[in-house]
């Protein structure tokens, strides 16, 4: 402004709104704000429809609009790449750096190429500035309008002071731009390289976690779990697995793990591979199968380094992930170290499990042998091996052989399998004894060793086991061959020498043990035959040491001592029996003697017997055979043959006796009968009536006596025994009634069974019985049958609730003329006792005093 003069009011009406479009331009760093507030502020001062920024490309080469603005429509940001050719224009003022004015551009010269296009846009003027900051043009500022209407000096001059002023802003803008862009170029490098580097230090970590955990699992299982689980935590490690493979094996295991991180392995047949000792990954030998459990859809690569131990290339282990180049320079520079790692701790691993397997099967051939040689006899001695070394040593199937009873053929007599199911396959296996594998190491023998069966000459294949190769060694004791021991595998070459070695010192031990064995059984045999014969005496064995503690006593001498022979063993004989003392009396010249010992439910038994004394080299005493039999048997036979003998002689007494007696009776009672018949009354009549009942009476006396005395004679016939009480009972009714006792027969109609008997006699039997209970009962008499009480035998019961027998009654109650009531022959019990013994039965009573009398019938069913 010049001293002095007034200021023109249009100068500073676009000086304040350049200083304002100053600030405002200059109040972002952003490109899209720069040019939206650009075409904003021009449009608000000139005349115009359109305002447009043209830019320079990056590599200055073309054009790129970035912006766009229009009085109606409002600005937008949007960039894209323009063709040079159809701006004419911009192309111009880009070369001479000076603005153009196109007042129209229908007419204008230099529009005619793209004249159509521009008259699509309804524009008919232009006004076009360049966009120059520090000498370089950065683009063109374009200003159209649809009127037509020429710009005036002042516009134009204020078109180009935003111009100049948007030039400086979009400058800075582009420089934030690009200085933004760096920081996110370096920031995304640093990100890269933060990257790298937490994955160079996570794989460095976690190449040390592997190897620690390589060094602590002495274990190929645990070692191979442990480096495939860090791998597998990698990022970019999809899957991971090992290839595993044997010198001289045709196949290869492929392990890797399962969804619960368990070890999964598979075998995977080689084919076409010429060298069995080198394991060719890619390709050829081994076509790169998909790990157990695991599948993954679309891997896109994958890396793969060797283990290698001293012997050479052992295996692989290989790394997929579904992403496409997933794997660089430092993956395989881990998976190699890790390969590394691994294959020391493999080899490692193999020597350690060599050493143990070495010691294990040391260990387990002493154990195996003590368990052998401990066992008392043979009976699952050899499947009790056979098991112990499949588990002990790890054979797949273990089978020992023996001949047969013809001695032609080779049977199994002990197996175990890892196969249950081939159990019962086995133990049914019969073989020619010069047949197979087994015969030929029977008949030379010698092991035999075959790594492949299928070359093997003479191989016997069994019925649905999968036998690959076969060590069989024969068991031998003092030059004689006993039998075989087989082993078995599903795998080829998997018995090697060191387990020749082994088999031979188990089949040495087992020679042993089925030698013990058979002395084992052939002496428990003849003790099983002694003891049978010590069992099956008729009379009991009991033997003491010298203290009579007793040792060993039989079931028969148990029963007759009636004890328990658990509660008489290691017990002092005499402190249980004190009675027994005789037994242990020294009197070799007595051969046998007897002595009555109280047993152990209180009754008396008489034994005979006889001992004998064992003395060691010193003549001391060292144990006592006893040697006894229960007489009460011998003494009841004597009693009978008493009884036999004492009946006998009753029987020809009784036929003298009755013969001299009845004569005279006769004419007695024929007198008595002609007295009686004349006297009518008086004491002589009652005299007369006397002395016939007494000839009477004693006439049955002398019939009962001849009828005791005479052999038996019985008519049998099938008789109820519970009928034959109620026939009893009707027969005695007058008795019955008179006494006033009640009379019940138990068990009435449950049974209709019958035993074979004479129904007269044993009716006499009955009559007997219940006629004396009547003469003792109170109030009440309990008839009975019983069928199960004793065995083989029917049991008829009466008992009364009288005064009961005493001890001494009981020895007499059944001798001839014994009673106990105040008028009777005493016949009745024993001629009833003797009708019982004629029909095989017995009569017998309980003693209890002030209880009853109890009378059993017992008769063979």
């Amino acid at each position: 402004m010049v001293e002095g003069r007034e200021p023109n009011e249009a100068v500073e009406r676009h000086l304040s709104f350049l200083l304002e479009a100053s600030r405002e331009f200059s109040g972002s760093l952003a490109l899209s704000d720069v040019l939206e507030r650009v075409g904003r502020k021009l449009l608000e001062v000139v005349p115009g429809t359109r305002v447009g920024v043209v830019l320079r490309s990056r590599d200055r080469t073309r054009l790129r609009l970035v912006a766009a603005a229009a009085r109606e429509e409002g600005s937008g940001f949007t960039e894209r790449l323009l063709d040079g050719d159809r701006y004419p224009e911009i192309q111009q003022v880009l070369e001479t750096r000076q603005p153009l004015q196109i007042a129209e551009v229908d007419t204008h010269s230099l529009l005619s190429p793209v004249r159509e296009a521009l008259a699509a846009t309804g524009l008919r003027s232009l006004f076009v500035v360049p966009l120059v900051v520090r000498g370089h043009c950065l683009g063109a500022l374009s200003l159209a309008d649809a009127e037509g209407e020429e710009l005036s000096e002042d516009s134009r001059a204020l078109v180009l002071a935003v111009s100049n002023l948007a030039a400086v802003a979009i400058h800075n803008a582009e420089l934030f731009g690009e200085l933004e862009a760096s920081a996110k170029e370096l920031e995304k490098a640093v990100e890269v390289r933060t990257r790298r580097l937490q994955q160079s230090h996570l794989r460095l970590s976690m190449l040390n976690d592997i190897t620690i955990a390589l060094n602590l699992a002495h274990d190929q299982e645990g070692l191979l779990c442990a480096a495939l689980g860090h791998l597998e935590r990698l990022e970019g490690f999809d899957h991971v697995q090992v290839y595993l493979a044997e010198p001289e094996e045709p196949q290869v295991e492929v392990l890797g793990l399962g969804p619960g991180g368990e070890l999964l392995r598979v075998e995977h047949e080689l084919e076409d591979a010429t060298d069995r000792g080198v394991l060719e990954l890619e390709g050829v030998g081994v076509p790169l199968p998909s790990g157990p459990g695991h599948h993954l859809e679309g891997r896109g690569s994958h890396v793969l380094a060797p283990l290698v131990s001293k012997d050479g290339l052992v295996g692989a282990i290989q790394a997929f992930a579904t992403a496409e180049e997933a794997f660089g320079s430092e993956e395989l520079e881990l998976l190699q170290q890790v390969a590394g790692e691994m294959s020391i701790a493999l080899e490692r691993a193999r020597l350690v499990e060599a050493e143990r397997q070495r010691t294990r099967q040391f260990r387990v051939i002493s154990d195996i042998g003590r368990q052998l040689t401990g066992r008392v006899g043979a009976g699952h001695l050899l499947d009790t091996a056979a098991h112990l070394i499949r588990e002990s040593l790890g054979f797949w199937m273990v089978a020992v052989l023996q001949l047969d009873e013809s001695g032609q053929e080779l049977r199994v007599a002990g197996s175990s399998s890892a196969d249950d199911s081939l159990g019962d396959v086995l133990k049914e296996h019969r073989q020619r004894v010069d047949e197979g594998l087994c015969g030929q190491a029977f008949g030379e023998g010698k092991p035999v060793l075959a790594a492949d069966v299928t070359s093997a000459p003479g191989f016997l294949a069994t019925k649905g086991v999968p036998t690959r190769s076969e060590l069989a060694v024969p068991i031998r004791v003092e030059g004689v061959t006993l039998g075989v021991l087989d082993l078995q595998s599903e795998r080829l070459r998997a018995f090697r020498e060191e387990d020749l070695v082994v088999a031979s010192t188990l089949a040495d031990q087992l020679g042993a043990a089925i030698k013990l064995a058979q002395l084992v059984d052939d002496l428990q045999e003849e003790r099983e035959f002694t003891q049978r014969i010590i069992e099956n005496m008729s009379g009991g064995l009991l033997v003491t040491d010298h203290r009579r503690l007793v040792k060993v006593i039989n079931t028969r001498g148990a029963e007759m001592l009636r004890i328990d022979p658990e509660d008489l063993l290691e017990r002092d004989l005499i402190e249980v029996f004190p009675s027994a003392a005789p037994l242990f009396q020294y009197a070799p010249d007595t051969v046998s003697r007897e002595c009555e010992v109280l047993r152990a439910d209180e009754t008396a038994v008489p034994l005979g017997f006889s001992n004998a004394f064992f003395a060691d080299a010193t003549g001391r005493r060292t144990a006592i055979i006893v040697t006894f039999r229960d007489l009460s048997e011998v003494r009841e036979l004597q009693r009978q043959v008493r009884q036999a003998e004492r009946l006998a002689t009753i029987g020809t007494v009784a036929a003298g006796v009755a013969h001299e007696i009845r004569n005279p009776l006769f004419g007695i009672s024929a007198t008595a009968q002609v007295l009686a018949g004349e006297l009518t009354d008086g004491a002589l009549a009652e005299l007369c009536h006397s002395m016939l009942e007494e000839t009477n009476r004693l006439n049955r006396l002398v019939t009962s006596l001849v009828a005791y005395g005479r052999p038996p004679s019985l008519a049998l016939s099938p008789v109820d025994p519970v009928a034959l009480w109620r026939e009893v009972v009707e027969a005695c009714r007058p008795q019955v009634d008179e006494s006033s006792c009640e009379v019940v027969i138990e068990g009435e109609g449950e049974d209709d069974r019958t035993v074979e008997a004479d129904h007269d006699q044993l009716k006499q039997v009955l009559l007997n019985l219940l006629l004396n209970a009547i003469d003792a009962a109170e109030s009440r008499i309990e008839l009975a049958v019983d069928w199960e009480a004793v065995p083989e035998k029917v049991v008829l019961s009466i008992e009364d609730d009288g005064p009961g027998l005493t001890e001494a009654d009981l020895e007499h109650v059944f001798d001839l003329f014994y009673t106990t009531k105040g008028k009777g022959s005493g016949m009745g019990l024993a001629i009833s006792r003797k009708i019982v013994e004629d029909h095989g039965g017995v009569l017998q009573a309980q003693a209890r005093p002030g209880e009853g009398a109890v009378f059993e019938v017992l008769l063979p069913r």
